[in-house]
């Protein structure tokens, strides 16, 4: 075969995506001493495809040893890099690779690329000097999605935290004004090419104490934004009448996950002869609980990349509802909020603050874990379910002796569940205060995967001690799996909640354990998923009205073995009342109805 032959096989073997044959093909040219650029630059892309990154790398450098600016290389050792976590080489070539682009739109695929790494790294500081260095080639949109999601937890002091707090706010009153003199969008078109899907708000949403107004106002940009699609924003399905009432269950995570332990029995136990179970599912990844899941349904509604494709998709089924369980956590469901795919809409408190969106209609909370306070937090009508709103299966735990080790006998040892970035500056002062009035005591967290955040969270505690060696007595404990998690609660004292984010699934397997939980009443649904819970089970001598009260609750168990033993044989008694509640899905079923019509 002639070389323009063989060259000719292999363009089309690159047209059709057939890199497995690709590779043999081009790897026979180059023992011909056929050497270029194309060569490797398509043997590289083809591993690369393959997940075969460190053989990508190989021949993406065979380029740079011929043209070390080229924008092709660059770019692909930037995403082979980031594969395989070798994350400052990837930013070195991503930047080598933006500061030679030209042209459109091969530029936002490599910023979009290097954004999305930067944010997973929380590299906040770099990723916000990349959006200013390019201000004047990206649209506004892109942007705007970018910006708001920027948002850095690994705050130092009250002060810093504050003025993360003020900046995004700033931010998003300047791009409503923006937004209205501007119609240069572009993410509807990298959706197109690469399925991009915005990132979202999620990790703003936690602190902020009512995020409520915030959240109208990002979601009237992103409507402003979303009109740009040409996608029909309304739809009107016929409802249901005299007919089962067809459910949607929407989520990006129906696997192993704090999401479907609370909320996957919504889907198993509704009553089938009076409803039509639909799983909407927004890429999730697929194990055991999937399959459950899948299993119990009438139809899973598979989705794409593609928005428009999934929207007219999802209304060709005529669903009554469309609930959504992992509320500003799925980046698909947050775009998704801004059309009507449903009769009615509705989110959850598997992330506890409102959707923010005017086409989202219901939330569904609990009954012990709202007050007058809270009610007001919300742009949807809010519907209180019975009890603590969910029907939940305890978990097992196989003892692990070797765990408790990592605790010491020779202290009261107490432990909070909550990840570490939940923790807000103000509750600082109370954790010092515990230590210094209990030298006998140590205070447990969970590490956090970012190994800063450890360092600077111990520091804030570190400043209201009384005496250094104080400092000694806060601990992490490992990152770790479930089985490990249940004995870290299992060889614990007791239990202390995070104060500005409760906990709630934790809390659960907590209980199952009989362990007592200290926590607070709040003035939101994110500070009293414990407080319900305990309501529940007749625990009020746990709860506390304030903060004064709170430490005064910790101190008195920490030094009372039996005020703890007392606690742990009536939540021993009582805690049936909060698993496997069929009152729940009874409740779940008549809002089902009555909302509707």
């Amino acid at each position: 075969m002639t070389l323009e032959k063989k060259l000719q096989k292999i363009l089309f073997l690159i047209n059709q995506e057939k890199y497995k044959e690709l590779i043999p093909k081009i790897h026979e040219l180059l023992k011909e001493k056929y050497q270029s650029i194309p060569l490797y630059g398509n043997l590289g892309l083809s591993y690369l495809k393959l997940n075969k990154n460190y053989l990508a790398i190989k021949y993406f450098l065979k380029v740079r040893k011929i043209d070390k600016n080229n924008i092709n290389a660059n770019h692909n050792l930037g995403l082979a890099y980031s594969k395989i976590n070798e994350i400052d080489k990837a930013i070195n070539f991503y930047d080598q690779a933006l500061e030679a682009i030209e042209e459109y739109p091969f530029f936002f695929i490599t910023l979009t690329e290097y954004l999305e790494l930067l944010l997973a790294n929380y590299k906040i500081n770099l990723a916000e000097k990349i959006i200013y260095k390019y201000k004047s080639k990206i649209p506004i949109d892109l942007q705007f999605f970018f910006d708001t999601a920027l948002f850095d937890i690994k705050f130092k002091d009250h002060r810093s935290f504050t003025n993360n707090i003020k900046k995004i706010e700033d931010m998003i009153n300047n791009y409503q004004t923006q937004i209205t003199k501007n119609n240069k969008f572009i993410t509807t078109e990298l959706n197109k090419l690469i399925k991009f899907i915005p990132p979202t708000i999620f990790t703003t949403t936690f602190y902020i104490e009512n995020p409520k107004k915030l959240l109208m106002k990002y979601y009237q940009i992103f409507d402003k934004i979303t009109d740009n699609y040409n996608i029909p924003k309304l739809f009107s399905p016929p409802i249901s009448k005299n007919k089962k009432i067809k459910v949607g269950f929407a989520s990006s995570i129906f696997r192993k996950h704090t999401i479907t332990k609370l909320f996957k029995n919504w889907i198993i136990k509704l009553d089938k002869d009076k409803f039509d179970v639909y799983i909407v599912d927004l890429e999730s990844e697929k194990d055991e609980i999937y399959n459950e899941i899948n299993n119990n349904s009438v139809e899973t509604i598979l989705t794409n990349g593609n928005l428009e494709e999934n929207i007219n998709f999802i209304r060709t089924k005529k669903l009554d509802y469309i609930i959504y369980l992992d509320n500003h956590i799925s980046r698909k469901a947050s775009t998704l909020y801004n059309f009507q795919l449903a009769s009615k809409q509705v989110v959850t408190w598997g992330h506890p603050v409102t959707s923010g969106s005017k086409y989202i209609d219901l939330f569904l909370s609990s009954e012990l874990m709202e007050n007058s306070f809270s009610e007001k937090n919300y742009t949807e009508k809010l519907i209180k379910l019975k009890n603590i709103s969910i029907n939940y299966e305890k978990p097992n735990i196989e003892i692990n002796e070797e765990i408790k080790n990592h605790f010491d006998d020779n202290f009261v040892n107490i432990l909070n569940l909550q990840s570490l970035h939940k923790f807000q500056p103000h509750e600082d002062k109370i954790y010092a205060e515990i230590l210094n009035k209990n030298k006998k005591l140590n205070l447990y967290f969970i590490e956090s995967e970012i190994k800063e955040h450890n360092k600077v969270f111990k520091y804030r505690i570190s400043k209201f001690l009384s005496d250094n060696k104080s400092e000694e007595r806060i601990k992490f404990l490992p990152r770790c799996d479930n089985n490990t998690f249940y004995n870290y609660i299992y060889f614990s004292s007791f239990i202390f909640d995070c104060l500005s984010w409760s906990g709630g699934n934790t809390h659960l397997e907590a209980l199952t354990f009989d362990k007592p939980i200290i926590t607070m009443e709040g003035k939101s649904l994110k500070q009293n998923h414990t407080f319900g819970f305990l309501k529940r089970i007749n625990q009020n001598n746990l709860i506390a009205s304030n903060e004064r009260e709170y430490i005064n609750k910790i101190l008195e168990f920490s030094k009372s073995k039996n005020l703890i033993k007392t606690s742990a044989e009536e939540i021993s008694n009582n805690k049936n009342l909060l698993f496997k509640d069929m009152e729940c899905i009874k409740s779940l079923e008549d809002s089902l109805i009555k909302n509707l019509f």
